[in-house]
């Protein structure tokens, strides 16, 4: 049988000594922190998130799922301010609509906000087709003298309804007709009709 050579046995004890050396230097490092530093302990009231839970997290309280929340456009001076509204799961656009007739709260009347959709204004119908918003205007918008009040109705209408789900334009008619309404620079349109249509400044609060 064939000796290994000078060379090789050298190599192996080497290593044997190298790995030997490894380990008790490993050991001794584990031995000098934990003699010198220890275990840290946590105070529970330090740890996060409350870990220490046996049931975890809590998550947060589900919203009511029977209800949602609309954002209305109201007007303060010749501006748009959102303010927010819960409404039912199932309401439709013109119960949206609707909630800008009963206008501002008390708070917000005290507030300077006001509605250019009054009563006797108010929509007949809001029925949507694919991505519009048909608007059955009543004769009281139409024919109303003030053309700023009347201009900032539209908006308020507009804004509403494209700030729901699906809906990114405003159609209005008049007795089953194309209504000719007033966009933002007072030009009569019958064509449907984005905020882009009505260069008002949006407020994101009252001043």
């Amino acid at each position: 049988m064939r000796r290994p050579s000078r060379r090789r046995v050298i190599a192996l004890v080497a290593s044997a000594v190298v790995v030997a050396v490894l380990a008790v230097l490993v050991a001794f490092a584990i031995r000098w922190i934990e003699g010198e530093t220890g275990p840290v302990v946590i105070e529970p009231v330090d740890v996060p998130y409350a870990l220490l839970d046996e049931a975890g997290p809590q998550p947060s309280e589900p919203s009511d799922p029977a209800s949602q929340q609309v954002t209305l456009y109201l007007v303060f001076g010749d501006a748009l301010v959102p303010v927010e509204r819960v409404v039912p799961r199932d309401a439709t656009p013109l119960d949206v609509v609707r909630l800008l007739v009963q206008g501002p709260t008390s708070d917000e009347v005290a507030r300077g906000l006001t509605t250019y959709v009054t009563p006797d204004a108010d929509p007949a119908d809001v029925d949507v087709r694919a991505d519009r918003a048909v608007v059955a205007l009543t004769g009281a918008l139409q024919v109303t003298s003030n053309s700023d009040r009347r201009t900032l109705a539209i908006a308020q209408l507009v804004y509403t309804l494209t700030a729901l789900p699906g809906i990114d334009r405003v159609v209005f008619e008049l007795d089953g007709a194309r209504a000719e309404v007033p966009a933002g620079d007072g030009t009569l349109v019958r064509t449907p009709l984005q905020r882009s249509a009505f260069p008002v400044q949006v407020l994101a609060t009252v001043p």
